[in-house]
């Protein structure tokens, strides 16, 4: 096994430049920068599978962004880690989800690309040409991940079948959770179950101390109203998390923590004002590792079809997603204590694997279908299996 060494850039500075208390995802910007600048550089990246095949003992796995998918991978980069141990594993990524590689601690390596920097980007594909033996393409439909694969001289090089011209092996992503879809990547090196559980980040004890001095003690509900920056019509509307938490913080003897980044604080200080109890509001105000060890104080989490559902999960917190245009089927909160409710269409609104994220307002996947009085009960199952933090 490889010695852990710090997550870098190619430009040197250390990761912790980049763990902001948020960094907004931008996610219509760079899907329009990738159809563009990085469907151009797709064309012409076969050229780069013409050179000489590296022969180094190295993995480098490709996740740019979104915190859900990042979470939902890192059972299949795991499964890469324990089969292929006498590899050096780096992972390729953004300053978006950094933070979680560091945190998992699987990876021996993280470079941080910089996408609005030019300088930063031409160095990254230098690092990248001095080869690796594997690459494994994690992001669903970004032409530059793809690119960026058919750079690193891999004699392997797996992603899924929307870009397989650049690849040896592809996976065509199948109507199941997520998570599956990225252990069929991992398939291709490496036998392995589908997992039963996410992996769990590893927080610091400064991190833990932060979260008792933040949190009371006693149970703990959180909350987070808001989403993904690449979709607002995910959102349940802040009236009935107000209703849900005032309901959930009597019936239960709990404090209800208010959740969320720089993005969602307009929608957290709204249910905030609307609640009869008195919440402790941290949205935008702690970091990725202050808030998964607050996580880890807390019995309950109930949350839109966000990044902060599946970090929740991952912490090992009972967790109920709450799902209008896209299924959690696919994409839900993954666990045993985990549910995912949903009253729209057989057929999902939303397709991340397709590229397809529409923001139309449609009736039909409308979250706000679902119902206070739904959660309150998907909340007391959870509550009343016995297994819940006191």
């Amino acid at each position: 096994m490889y010695k852990y060494r710090p997550a870098i850039n190619p430009l040197g500075r250390d990761l912790k430049l980049w763990r902001r208390k948020d960094i907004p995802m931008q996610g219509g910007f760079l899907r329009l920068l990738d159809g563009t600048i990085g469907r151009l550089f797709y064309g012409v990246s076969w050229i780069f599978t013409l050179l000489p095949k590296s022969r180094k003992k190295r993995i480098l796995a490709i996740k740019f962004w979104a915190l859900g998918d990042t979470l939902d991978m890192l059972p299949a980069l795991a499964a890469i880690r324990k089969g292929m141990h006498d590899h050096e594993i780096t992972v390729l990524c953004t300053k978006n989800n950094a933070a979680v590689f560091e945190l998992s601690g699987i990876a021996d390596r993280i470079i941080v690309l910089d996408y609005g920097n030019p300088i930063n980007i031409i160095k990254t594909m230098v690092t990248l040409a001095k080869g690796f033996s594997v690459c494994v393409d994690f992001e669903p439909f970004a032409y530059m991940s793809a690119s960026f694969s058919a750079l690193t001289r891999a004699s392997k090089r797996i992603g899924f079948s929307s870009r397989k011209i650049l690849y040896t092996e592809s996976a065509r992503p199948q109507k199941m959770h997520a998570v599956h879809n990225f252990m069929n990547l991992a398939r291709f090196l490496v036998r392995a179950h589908d997992p039963t559980a996410l992996v769990k980040l590893k927080v610091s004890a400064k991190a833990k101390s932060s979260a008792n001095n933040i949190l009371p003690k006693g149970r703990i509900i959180g909350i987070h109203a808001g989403s993904s920056s690449s979709s607002k019509i995910r959102r349940w509307n802040e009236n009935n998390f107000a209703k849900l938490a005032d309901t959930l913080a009597s019936k239960h003897n709990a404090t209800i923590a208010i959740i969320g980044g720089r993005l969602d604080t307009q929608a957290a200080s709204k249910v905030e004002k609307l609640m009869k109890s008195n919440p402790i509001n941290l949205a935008g105000k702690i970091d990725l590792e202050t808030l998964a060890a607050c996580m880890e104080k807390m019995s309950l989490f109930v949350a839109n079809d966000s990044g902060p559902m599946h970090l929740a999960s991952a912490m090992k917190v009972p967790t109920i997603g709450l799902f209008g245009p896209n299924k959690p089927e696919l994409y839900g909160p993954y666990g045993r204590d985990c549910i995912g409710l949903y009253k729209g269409p057989e057929e999902p609104y939303i397709k991340p694997f397709e590229a397809r994220f529409p923001e139309k307002y449609k009736p039909e996947y409308d979250v706000n279908k679902i119902t206070v009085q739904e959660v309150v009960r998907a909340a007391a199952k959870l509550l009343g299996r016995g297994n819940s933090r006191p």
